[in-house]
């Protein structure tokens, strides 16, 4: 939590936690005088602090100090441009890198503060999502897909690059008119019309 933020921030929490030990342990001192803790309560803090207190007594009981200091992160700060070249990089050069071994190389390289988790997981899956376009699109470069009517789509731009079936479409019909033409009266051999 401390890398994640400015020394000076980590100062004003340290500070702040300081401050509400003290009420923390007016309340106790109540509370070990006899009075139940709703009392030391609403004696020692204001009303918007009673829930708070509440949270923060059982660990500050169990851990001490340390349990009032706010370790809430703040909200990040874009991604510095060297931080997401690094992470992208270390996810390139290896598709096993942890956040761990990722936030050991960006601490080598000096980058503060160091991202969240959360940017970490971001920027990993981005070079993931990249690998795996890139092996599909060589997939389909060599993949050979069937087409039913090939043979028909062929015919058919080679009728409109050379015109050959409406003539020989053409020719045909011509010639059947003659033959009609010249037979005109005779019959039909096997006795019909």
């Amino acid at each position: 939590m401390k890398s994640r933020i400015s020394a000076k921030s980590w100062q004003r929490r340290v500070e702040q936690a300081r401050q509400d030990e003290g009420l923390i342990r007016q309340v106790l001192d109540e509370v070990a005088g006899g009075a139940s803790l709703n009392e030391a309560m609403a004696r020692r803090l204001s009303a918007s602090r009673r829930s708070w207190a509440l949270r923060r007594i059982p660990e500050y009981r169990q851990v001490g100090f340390e349990a009032l200091i706010d370790t809430r992160t703040p909200r990040e700060p874009k991604v510095a441009q060297a931080c997401r070249q690094s992470l992208q990089a270390a996810r390139a050069a290896n598709a096993r890198v942890t956040m761990t071994e990722a936030l050991q190389v960006l601490g080598a390289q000096g980058i503060a503060p160091l991202p969240s988790e959360s940017t970490i997981k971001r920027e990993f899956a981005r070079v993931d999502d990249q690998r795996e376009y890139a092996v599909k699109k060589r997939r389909a470069a060599h993949e050979v897909v069937e087409l039913p009517f090939a043979g028909g789509e062929l015919l058919l731009a080679a009728e409109a690059e050379t015109g050959g079936i409406a003539a020989l479409t053409a020719t045909v019909m011509g010639l059947a008119e003659k033959a009609r033409v010249t037979a005109q009266g005779q019959l039909r051999a096997g006795g019909g019309d």
